[in-house]
Order: structure tokens, then sequence, then C-alpha cells
């Protein structure tokens, strides 16, 4: 026992850490809790592998950036830089620990009561004007980069940040950030300014208020089509004062030149501050995994409640939109899948990933066609020129030309690493791989195949992983499965949002054994 807690505790100078106690994880390193030695303060450590960055400038410059501008902050709502260490094979980053990790932990998915968003947002605030002091705008604003420490919320995460001379002026156009938090005029590739942070504000309070994003889409493309095309829209269902309509009204403004100035963001939310007492947070500390959330059913305004065609109607749609979020969350996994192949593979023989990749690639394609090719036209004539209608009817192909670009270009990528031959030879996949259309036993056969992949995959993967990234696609994989399988079996009672959800216990492991069994009755 002794041996084995050597070997997973490091020390660096003054600190060390426990490899077993991992934080989160990212593209190019892992972030665990440790401790300083000489006062057994808690921290948090970034271990970077160097071999990563260092054969690319612009992320080398990006992590010297996040350092520079770490070292010269010194705020209570700002996660706080306390060293920095070098090694042959890593870097080192040592920061403030925050006990109770990030908005997502907060939000978990649900409405968060406007008092307690509007006292997140003035610590929020708070810590802003102390970057725009320093003439520092972020740029990749999310509930992942904003930490929480006992009720005290600091903003974190600065690779992305840049410094610039003229702080409310200055036209910036590198295209960085998460597209959903993305200011419209980064979406398009267009100049913008430090405003951008303000829209990303507002996108996130919005995010908290009402459970959802305020525009969405299945890629950046259709995402930033919604933004520009759609007004802002404040659901029914749940109260909002004047103030909050009126913060987002005048931060998700489009054009920057109307959205608000970073002055009437600060007036406005010390006013809060003032007003209310600071409110401390109950954090669940089991965290998240917080996806896009999906649209909420379509409701048409126009038509009698009464009317039992319209209940038909309604009925149907409803159908068709769990439908859409099947096939969109399998697309999600598709994309899941793709990037974290490298490290999957470690684990698990490529190849049966990448004919993994093409019946996913193969279905998504099928059955967005099928349902854009339904009958729900005919059916429903008389509603054809409804608002609601026809903005399914917009997403439906939206979604279906997504499809046939990312079956193509999965195609082209087998095509050029020599496997779609290997494929096209294989009496499994060969019906497969043309695209389109597919009959419903074809169909039945791919998921009975992806089942078979997803299984072997799993079961392998799992008596050798340990990162908890990869445990998370496992059971997104396993779940895309299990819920085909009770929509086949006629369940459409299936609460989609538990999916996008990242479980993260003591005993994840144990979980994904347990439903790989549940999988294996299917």
């Amino acid at each position: 026992m002794q041996q084995q807690f050597e070997q997973s505790v490091r020390r660096l100078g003054d600190y060390q850490f426990d490899t077993k106690y991992l934080l989160g994880e990212g593209a190019f390193g892992k972030v665990y809790r440790g401790s300083k030695l000489t006062t057994n303060q808690e921290v948090a450590i970034k271990k970077i592998d160097s071999s990563m960055i260092n054969k690319d400038q612009y992320l080398i410059d990006a992590l010297n950036f996040e350092i520079q501008i770490m070292k010269q902050l010194d705020h209570p709502n700002i996660v706080k830089f306390i060293d920095k260490f070098n090694t042959d094979r890593s870097i080192y980053i040592v920061t403030e620990y925050c006990a109770d990790g990030d908005l997502r932990n907060i939000m978990k998915g649900r409405r968060i009561p406007e008092s307690e968003v509007n006292q997140i947002f003035s610590q929020l605030a708070s810590g802003f004007k102390e970057l725009v002091k320093a003439n520092i705008i972020h740029r990749d604003l999310k509930p992942a980069n904003i930490m929480n420490h006992r009720g005290v919320v600091k903003i974190a995460d600065f690779g992305f940040a840049k410094i610039v001379d003229n702080f409310s002026g200055e036209l910036l156009r590198t295209c960085v950030g998460s597209p959903l938090y993305m200011a419209p005029q980064i979406l398009k590739r267009e100049k913008y300014t430090t405003k951008s942070d303000i829209w990303s504000l507002g996108i996130i309070y919005y995010e908290m208020v009402f459970g959802m994003a305020p525009w969405s889409g299945v890629d950046e493309k259709s995402l930033t089509n919604n933004v520009m095309k759609q007004p802002l829209r404040f659901p029914g269902g749940t109260q909002l004062s004047e103030f909050g309509k009126n913060f987002l009204s005048r931060a998700l403004e489009k054009e920057e030149s109307k959205r608000m100035e970073w002055a009437e963001l600060f007036s406005m939310f010390e006013q809060v501050k003032k007003n209310q007492e600071t409110i401390q947070f109950n954090v669940n500390m089991s965290g998240s995994y917080i996806l896009e959330q999906p649209q909420p059913q379509i409701q048409p305004q126009q038509l009698q409640q009464s009317d039992a065609s319209f209940q038909r109607f309604q009925s149907q749609l409803n159908n068709y939109n769990l439908q859409r979020m099947q096939i969109n969350f399998s697309h999600f996994v598709n994309v899941e899948m793709t990037q974290h192949i490298s490290t999957i593979t470690q684990h698990q023989k490529k190849e049966m990933q990448f004919e993994l990749l093409c019946l996913l690639s193969a279905k998504f394609i099928a059955n967005s066609f099928k349902l854009l090719q339904s009958n729900i036209l005919s059916l429903f004539e008389q509603y054809k020129k409804t608002a609601e209608y026809i903005r399914f009817i917009s997403q439906m192909q939206q979604e279906s030309q997504l499809a046939s670009e990312l079956f193509n270009n999965t195609m082209l990528y087998f095509d050029r690493i020599g496997l779609l031959s290997n494929l096209r030879l294989s009496t499994e996949f060969s019906q497969f791989i043309e695209g389109g259309d597919l009959a419903l036993n074809q169909l039945i056969s791919v998921e009975k195949i992806i089942k078979e992949r997803v299984i072997s995959i799993s079961k392998q993967v799992l008596q050798s992983a340990k990162e908890n990234d990869i445990f998370c696609l496992l059971d997104y994989m396993m779940e895309m499965c299990l819920t085909r399988s009770k929509i086949m079996n006629g369940n459409t009672n299936i609460d989609f949002s538990l999916i996008y959800e990242k479980k993260q216990t003591s005993d994840y492991q144990g979980q994904l054994n347990f439903k790989l069994n549940e999988l294996y009755s299917f």
C-alpha cells in the first residue's frame, strides 16, 4: 500500500499532488488537487505535456499569455496564480484551489432563481472590472471557466485571453472561444471588440435563468444562422424581472455598437450588490457536464387546444422531435469519439473504432433522410403554413444537410487512410457506406452492429482506462444504444437531460460495468 501511495504522489518544490485526485482534464493536460508542504494549503496543479505544445508556437504563446495575465491579477473573483514549474516532460502551473468546482455544478441543467443569478453576476462583474482595468479581454467565457469556492465566484482559464491597448475600441479578428457563448461577430469571422465578453455573460445569465441557451444549433453554421435570424425570446413559465429583461436585452444586442458598455454593466450589478444580501450557494458536489439543451416541445400558438386534429398533430410533432434528439445525440457521440480517438486507441484497436464511426455516420444520414421524408405534411395539410411547422421542417433540412456533410467527410477520411476499400470488401459494411436511404431491415442491422461494437469497445477499454473523460465517452456510447433500444420497444418517456450530465463519482468505472451488463440484456 505504501509503495502504491509513493508511486501516485508527485513532488514539485514546496508542493505535492496525488495523481489519484484528478480535478479535470483538457486537450493538453490534467488538473490535480495538491497542497503546499509547509502550510498544507490546498492548491490546484495543472500538468501540461510539453510534447503537446512545443511544436506549436500558437499554443506556446497562449500558455505564456495565460501565465503573464494571471501573474498581474490579484482579485477575490479571479483565480489566483501561485507558481510555475518546468521539467523535461511537463509544465506545471499552480493556482488557488476552488473546492466546489465550476459553474456547471451550480447549474446542473436546472433553472436558478433570478436573485441567486444576480448575486453570482455581481461577483463576476467585480472580477471583470479588474480585467477591464488591466486591459484584458477573456474571449473564452463559459460556465466551465467560472469557478466556485464556498460561495465566492472566480473567473478562470485565460488561455485565450488577450491584452489590448485600447480596451473599449480595439478591433480583434482572431476566432477563439466556445461557439455557444461566442458573440455573433466572432461566429461570422468579423472584427469584434472587447464587448464580446459582455455577450458571453448574457448567454450564461440566460442559460442560468431559463435552463437553456437562447440560441442553439447542431453545428457552428446553424448556430450562427439561428443567432442572426431568430429574435431574443423570454420563455413562458419563468418569472423574469424588468432588471433581468433589461440586462439580457442590452447584453445580447447583436450589433456591437448597440450592445451595452462595460460601465453600464458594472453600474447595474453594483446596485444589485448594494440591494441584496450575499447568498451562499448550496453546491451539489457530484459535478455535471452541461451540453446544449434540447429545444422545448413545439406548441403552435394559433391553434385551439381542444381541436382533436391539433392534438394528433401535436402528439406526432413531439414524437418527431424525440426522434430528432435521438438522431442528434448519436451525432454528438460521433463527434466525441472523433475528438478522443487518439486517447481511446491506447486501449482498443483503432479499426473497430473507425468501423463504429462509419456506422454512426451511416445511421445519422439514413435516419435524418427518413425523418425529413416522413408523411407528416400529408397527414396534417392544414398546419403546413404555421410558423411552428415551418420551423420544424427548416430544422430538419439543416440537420439532413449536416448529416450529408458529416458522412461525406467521414468517407473521404476513410478513403485517405486506406480503410474505405476494406469496408467495401466487407459484407458486413459494404451496404452501409454509400449513404442515402436505408431500408428498415438495413437500419436494424446497423443498430445491431453498432451495439456489438459499443459493447466490445467498452468492455476492453473499461479494463485498462483510468481517465474520467474516456469513462464519460463510454457512458455516452452505451446510453446512445440503450435509449435507441427503449424507443424501439415503445418507451418514449426518456429524460434526455440525464444523458447530458457527466457523472463524477468515486465508482464511475463500477457504474459503467453495471450499465454494460444492462446493455447486454437489451
